[in-house]
């Protein structure tokens, strides 16, 4: 809240450790740990090519997320200035996806090993999917308002895209 006091339940509040402004700790607590659990599930690990669709709030948390895990970041967006604080933020590539295919531009890195799809479009997550190498990961955060994307079904048997995940589980 914007109080400077409030009553809540004591499990579910943290301290801010001192020397830390509330101002920076404050995306941690929705943005950051949404994001966190999408690069843990996502199994980012060193190498891995790791395809953020949208940079905001919390696309900018999952590119760090990413990055610390040791993966390399392609960041996705339609805006240039997201995708410069993207490259600030760590991210190896970038595709402004107003301008280029995402999925194209990302096949012709060798495919993302995981695409986390953070943006409210369906389109993005069907690109999302398209970006995927054989075997990769697809983790879907955002929530589209149409509620409905489509799905090739050849290029997901016949190319083992994705992984089928639930939970983080492998089915």
């Amino acid at each position: 809240g914007f109080g400077e006091y409030a009553v809540a339940y004591g499990r579910y509040v943290v301290r801010v450790p001192d020397g830390i402004d509330p101002f920076d700790a404050a995306p941690l607590t929705c943005a950051g740990v949404t994001t966190y659990k999408a690069i843990k599930v996502a199994g980012t690990r060193s190498s891995d090519l790791v395809a953020v669709f949208g940079v905001g709030g919390l696309g900018h948390m999952a590119i760090q997320y990413a990055r610390i895990a040791g993966g390399r970041v392609v960041a996705v967006d339609l805006s240039d200035e997201k995708l410069a604080l993207a490259r600030e933020l760590g991210a190896s590539f970038t595709v402004n996806a107003a301008k280029e295919d995402p999925a194209a531009a990302i096949q012709r890195l060798g495919g993302a090993d995981q695409a986390i799809a953070l943006a409210v479009s369906p389109r993005s997550f069907e690109q999302a999917f398209g970006s995927l190498r054989r075997g990769g990961t697809l983790v879907f955060v955002a929530l589209p308002a149409d509620n409905e994307m489509k799905l090739p079904i050849f290029e997901t048997v016949l190319n083992g895209r994705p992984k089928r995940r639930f939970r983080g589980k492998v089915l």
